[in-house]
């Protein structure tokens, strides 16, 4: 199975020798005819060291598929948790240098921070599942700036819901990931409530 590599320097070559070596059994089992790595790129054209993009590829009337990969140093991330996210954005300066939203999203599940059913990855499913209101009528992803840091807000409908077969409207419940100026992250999970107020739950 041929793997094609397409890297702006060598730094990203690098970390594409890394990453072929973690999840090359992986393609090896996969049936694509070829797999292309290249750097991951948000829609306005930034990107995040070394975040990287696995595509799968038969041929042109069967879907591609696609993975991400983060390799940092000599090591692919793999849920390696707060401390180890919150070192890696301080050093891209973050978030003083602004990360665009999908790939804060994208590095934030590599580093195992945003659970299960929360958000599909954008590298996999497209950058428009970070605006699609669904249901709960709201963009599913928030990013905002401000002096104190930054803060990544996720919408869902809550698993306490009870307006099944009504007409009322949705409830949610969002996880909040907060960054301070140093990049350390607090993370909170609240549901919302039919008063409207907010009740805290458990990550």
């Amino acid at each position: 199975m041929k793997v094609e590599v397409h890297m702006p320097d060598a730094g990203w070559e690098h970390a594409a020798k890394v990453a072929i070596a973690v999840w090359r059994p992986q393609l090896d089992a996969d049936s694509a005819s070829r797999f292309i790595i290249r750097p991951l790129t948000a829609p306005d054209g930034s990107r995040v060291e070394y975040l990287l993009q696995f595509e799968g590829v038969w041929d042109e009337t069967q879907p591609k598929l696609r993975f991400p990969g983060l390799i940092v140093g000599d090591k692919a991330i793999q849920d390696d948790g707060a401390d180890a996210a919150s070192a890696y954005l301080r050093r891209l300066g973050f978030p003083g240098r602004r990360i665009e939203r999908g790939l804060l999203v994208e590095v934030l599940l590599a580093y195992g921070l945003i659970p299960s059913g929360w958000i599909s990855p954008p590298s996999v499913n497209g950058w428009q599942v970070l605006d699609d209101e669904g249901i709960i009528d709201r963009k599913p992803v928030v990013l905002v700036y401000n002096a104190d840091g930054a803060t990544l807000t996720l919408f869902q409908q809550s698993d306490e819901d009870d307006s099944r077969g009504t007409d009322a409207r949705k409830l949610v419940q969002k996880l909040e990931l907060r960054f301070d100026r140093s990049a350390k992250l607090t993370r909170t999970r609240t549901r919302e409530r039919r008063d409207g107020t907010w009740t805290p739950a458990p990550l």
